[in-house]
């Protein structure tokens, strides 16, 4: 009777460990998805400013860059693309003064570049 009790806690235990884990990878790719979304609508709404206003300071997409950067640090997303998004809300803060140094724009990455870097992430979400 112990051995069966014991079986059953063991199983128990596992199953809640499994649950877990699956938890939370459905969160990460929940939390994935919503960062793409935000870097795509940030995006989408720089572009069509460009074509409207060209490159004015815009707190808007400040904030739309910074709500994607957050979205990518709760999806547990590192290397460069957090970095590009922090360069790109500091961009719209002051536009010009980012255009008059040539090094320092080549750290605001392109909106083609960040569209593959979505592009990637979908791929790779739905490979798994």
């Amino acid at each position: 009777m112990a051995d069966s009790t014991g079986a059953l806690t063991l199983i128990k235990d596992f199953m809640e460990v499994v649950t877990k884990f699956s938890a939370r990878r459905l969160e990460r790719r929940s939390n994935v998805y919503k960062a793409v979304t935000a870097i795509r609508l940030a995006s989408i709404e720089t572009k069509a400013f460009i074509e409207e206003k060209g490159y004015q300071p815009n707190l808007v997409l400040v904030r739309l860059w910074h709500d994607a950067l957050n979205k990518c640090a709760e999806a547990g997303l590192r290397g460069e693309l957090p970095e590009y998004l922090y360069s790109k809300a500091e961009f719209w803060g002051q536009p010009s003064e980012w255009l008059e140094n040539h090094i320092t724009l080549e750290l605001v990455p392109k909106l083609d570049y960040l569209k593959k870097a979505c592009d990637d992430l979908l791929v790779e979400l739905n490979s798994k």
